[in-house]
C-alpha cells in the first residue's frame, strides 16, 4: 500500500492509499488531521532535495497550504512526482513542499470520518513513510551511546560502562527491526572467538580455577565482542568516526589534566617524573592510549589544519594538543610503548614513501624538527637512564646466562615468559582455560616471578603468550586472525573510498601499534582496554563492513 494522492477541498484533505491500480482505503480528513498524521509515531516525513527544510512537520502550518480562506475554492495541493508528495498551491505560485515516501502505508479497516476545521485532530490512520518515531529514538540512543563511550574512554570508567550499555541496547533494538546488515569474516571470527572462550570456561581446568573463576574470566574475553555492535552502529560513516575520535581526544586531555598530581609536580618535579604517571591507568596502558592519540594527531593533522574556523587558531590548538599528548606519552617512561611507537612510525613512513612519497615542506619541517629536538633534550636523561638500567640484563640474555635479578623488571619478565612457554607446552592446543595464567603464576611459588613486596606478577607481560596459556593455539589463531581481518577491512575501505586515505592510514597504524604493544604487556581482560578496543576495532571493522553498501543497508538513519 502506498499513499498516491492527497487533495485539498472544502471538506478537508483527502488522503488516499492505494495499491497499484486499485484503491484500498481512503479517508476524508481536515488539515489539522493531516498535520497530526505527519507528526504521528507512524509518520516520519523524510525531506529530500532543495526543499528539505520547508518539508519539516513544524512548517506545515503555513497559510499557503492550510489557510482557511483557501478552503472555499478547490485547490490541488498534492500530486505524485516519482516517490515524493509535493504540497503547495500551484495557482498562486506557492513553492511546493516535498515529502519523500519510502514505505507503504498501513491499510485500515474503517475510514476516518470528515471533521470540521475547528474540531480536534483525529488519530492518524495512514503512514505515508517508513521511518517511525521509534527509529528516531533509536538513532538518538545510538548517538548518545557512542558519544558517551568516546568521551569517557580515557577519563571516566563509569561513563564507559554506561556508554557501552547504551550501544548494546541500541544495537539490539535495531536488530529487532531486521535491518539488511552485511556480514563479514571479521564478525564471524569475533563471534567464534567469544564462543570458544565461553566453552573453555566450562571445560577448562587449572589449580584454583573453579567454575565461577573460569566463567568470570571467560566473560571478560567474550565482552571483547562489544566492538561488533559499535561497528554496526557506526555504519561505516566517516563523519561519525571523526566525531568520536575528537571526543576521545578531548576526554584524554581533560582526564589527564584532572588526574595529574599537581602538588607533587610543583613540589618535586624529579619525584613526579620517577612516579611514572599513568593518569588513572597503569603507566604502560596510559602510554598505549596516548601513543594512539599521538598517531591520530600526526596522521590526521591536515584535516585539523584545514577545517572550518581561523587557521591560526586551529594550528595553535593542534600544537597544544599534540604537545600535551606527547608529554603524557613520554612521562610514562614505558620502554615497550616507546619501541612500539617507533616501529609503527617507521612502518608508516615506509608505507607513505612507497605509495605517495614523502613531501615535507620546509615551513613544516623546521618547526617539527625544532619541537622534536627540544622534547628529546628534555627527556634524553630519563630515557637513557631507563634503557641503561636494563643493559646488563640484556647482555646476559643475549649470552644465555641470565639469572634472576630482583631489581630488574626485564629479568622478571624474562622468567615469567619462560614459565609461560613451559605451561603452554603442557596444554598446547586448547590451553588451560580462561584466567589460567594468573592462577598458575600464583601457584608456582617461583621466586623469579615475584615482585618484591607485592607477590607474584599477575600476567606474562605478553598478550600472545597469555592467550596461548589460557586459550591454546586455537585461541591464538583466532586472535591473530581477527587482527588480520581488521587490517583487511581497513584496506578494503580505502580501495573503494569508503573513507579517506588519512583516516584509513590512521586506523591501520593504530592497529599495528596495538599489535606491537601486545608483545610487551597484557591488558585485554580489563575494562579500559575493552573500551579502547571497542572504538578502534569497531571503527576498523565498520569501514570495511559497509564499504560500497547503500544507506538503507546500514539499518540506521
Amino acid at each position: 500500500m502506498r499513499l498516491v494522492s492527497m487533495g485539498l477541498s472544502s471538506g478537508g484533505v483527502r488522503c488516499r492509499c492505494a495499491s497499484i491500480g486499485q484503491t484500498q482505503w481512503a479517508a476524508q480528513v481536515d488539515p489539522h488531521a493531516l498535520r497530526a498524521l505527519l507528526r504521528s509515531p507512524r509518520c516520519n516525513a523524510t525531506p529530500r532535495g532543495a526543499l528539505a527544510q520547508s518539508a519539516q512537520p513544524e512548517r506545515l502550518q503555513s497559510r499557503h497550504v492550510f489557510a482557511p480562506r483557501q478552503l472555499k475554492r478547490r485547490r490541488t495541493v498534492s500530486r505524485r512526482r516519482g516517490s515524493a508528495i509535493i504540497l503547495g498551491s500551484p495557482r498562486q505560485g506557492v513553492p511546493g513542499r516535498r515529502i519523500g515516501l519510502s514505505r507503504p502505508c498501513q491499510p485500515r479497516a474503517s475510514p476516518l470520518p470528515a471533521r470540521p476545521w475547528r474540531d480536534a485532530a483525529p488519530t492518524a490512520r495512514c503512514n505515508p513513510t517508513g521511518h517511525p518515531v521509534l527509529q528516531v529514538w533509536i538513532d538518538r540512543l545510538r548517538r548518545l551511546g557512542l558519544d558517551v563511550t568516546a568521551l569517557a574512554l580515557f577519563s571516566a570508567p563509569a561513563g564507559v560502562s554506561v556508554g557501552l550499555g547504551l550501544v548494546v541496547l541500541a544495537f539490539f533494538l535495531v536488530l529487532m527491526r531486521r535491518p539488511a546488515w552485511p556480514l563479514s569474516a571479521g564478525v564471524v571470527v569475533a563471534v567464534g572467538f567469544s564462543g570458544y572462550a565461553l566453552a573453555l570456561g566450562v571445560f577448562g581446568s587449572y589449580p584454583g580455577g573453579t567454575l565461577a573463576v573460569r566463567m568470570e574470566a571467560a566473560a571478560q574475553w567474550a565482552q571483547l565482542l562489544v566492538f561488533v555492535p559499535v561497528a554496526y552502529l557506526l555504519a561505516g560513516d566517516q563523519s561519525r568516526l571523526l566525531r568520536l575520535l575528537g571526543l576521545a581526544l578531548v576526554g584524554l586531555i581533560l582526564g589527564a589534566l584532572w588526574r595529574l598530581d599537581w602538588g607533587l609536580l610543583l613540589a618535586d618535579p624529579g619525584a613526579f617524573l620517577e612516579a611514572r604517571p599513568g593518569f588513572g591507568f597503569p603507566a604502560n596502558v596510559g602510554a598505549l592510549f596516548s601513543g594512539t592519540a599521538l598517531l591520530g594527531l600526526v596522521v590526521l593533522r591536515r584535516r585539523w589544519w584545514q577545517g572550518p574556523g581561523p587557521r591560526p587558531l586551529r594550528l595553535a590548538l593542534w600544537w597544544v594538543a599534540t604537545l600535551l599528548v606527547a608529554q603524557g606519552f613520554l612521562l610514562s617512561l614505558s620502554r615497550g610503548a616507546w619501541l612500539a611507537l617507533a616501529l609503527t612510525a617507521v612502518l608508516g613512513l615506509a608505507s607513505s614513501a612507497r605509495t605517495s612519497g614523502l613531501r615535507l615542506p620546509l615551513r613544516l619541517l623546521l618547526p617539527v624538527g625544532a619541537v622534536t629536538a627540544v622534547v628529546v633534550l628534555l627527556y634524553a636523561g630519563p630515557m637513557a637512564e631507563r634503557f641503561a638500567s636494563e643493559w646488563g640484563a640484556v647482555q646476559a640474555m643475549l649470552a644465555g646466562e641470565i639469572d634472576y635479578a630482583p631489581d630488574s623488571s626485564l629479568s622478571q619478565r624474562w622468567h615469567a615468559q619462560r614459565f609461560g612457554v613451559t605451561a603452554w607446552l603442557e596444554h598446547p592446543w586448547l590451553g588451560w582455560g580462561p584466567g589460567a595464567a594468573k592462577a598458575l603464576l600464583a601457584a608456582s611459588g617461583d621466586p623469579s616471578i615475584m615482585l618484591i613486596g607485592y607477590g607474584p606478577i599477575e600476567h606474562l607481560h605478553n598478550t600472545y603468550l597469555d592467550v596461548l596459556v589460557q586459550l591454546g593455539l586455537i585461541g591464538l589463531m583466532l586472535w591473530l586472525g581477527l587482527f588480520a581481518l581488521l587490517l583487511r577491512s581497513v584496506s578494503k575501505a580505502r580501495v573503494v573510498r569508503q573513507v579517506d586515505g588519512d583516516v584509513a592510514r590512521f586506523l591501520a597504524l593504530a592497529l599495528v601499534y596495538s599489535m606491537i604493544w601486545n608483545l610487551f604487556d597484557f591488558h585485554a581482560m580489563h575494562q579500559s582496554w575493552r573500551a579502547y578496543w571497542a572504538l578502534l576495532a569497531g571503527a576498523a571493522l565498520s569501514v570495511g563492513l559497509f564499504a560500497g553498501s547503500s544507506r538503507a543497508a546500514r539499518g540506521v538513519g
